[in-house]
């Protein structure tokens, strides 16, 4: 029998209180994942309404780590040490999921974390970005040279 592969997914979008219809399509896109694939999630919001970090996770029949931060408002500063939050958070959960070593990254929305495997090293796993429509029109790779699975 072949080993289920092993999918990390990272979401701009995803379903959460705050926001609870946002990116509903990547919630439906994982569970019709988890039946072929060990999946999970890993999903990290600004939040003006929490005053520390919390993280939430769940087994929805897939493993869910959503991550709140609180936002840094302050004048031009705070954009980038909000993301300079966001990605650390992303790196540092990306390998703390219960799957283990992931075969493939998958980004939803590819701005801002679909940026993420950009920046980080190369790792030799296979990544794929799936865009939103508004993103379909541009031309060329986001992040020409690196590995992407076509869709």
């Amino acid at each position: 029998m072949q080993a289920r592969p092993k999918v990390l997914f990272i979401s701009s979008w995803y379903p959460t209180s705050l926001k609870p219809t946002e990116g509903n399509f990547v919630q439906q896109h994982l569970c019709a994942a988890q039946i072929i694939a060990d999946v999970a999630l890993v999903h990290v919001v600004l939040s003006t309404s929490h005053q520390e970090t919390t993280h939430e996770t769940r087994q929805v029949p897939y493993e869910e780590h959503v991550v709140y931060i609180p936002k840094n408002e302050r004048f031009i500063i705070g954009l980038f040490v909000n993301y300079f939050k966001i990605f650390k958070t992303y790196w540092n959960l990306a390998t703390q999921t219960q799957i283990g070593k992931p075969d493939l990254i998958h980004a939803n929305v590819l701005y801002p974390i679909g940026a993420f495997h950009c920046f980080s090293p190369n790792t030799g796993l296979a990544t794929m970005n799936t865009p939103n429509r508004n993103q379909v029109a541009g031309s060329g790779s986001f992040c020409a040279g690196l590995p992407n699975v076509p869709i």
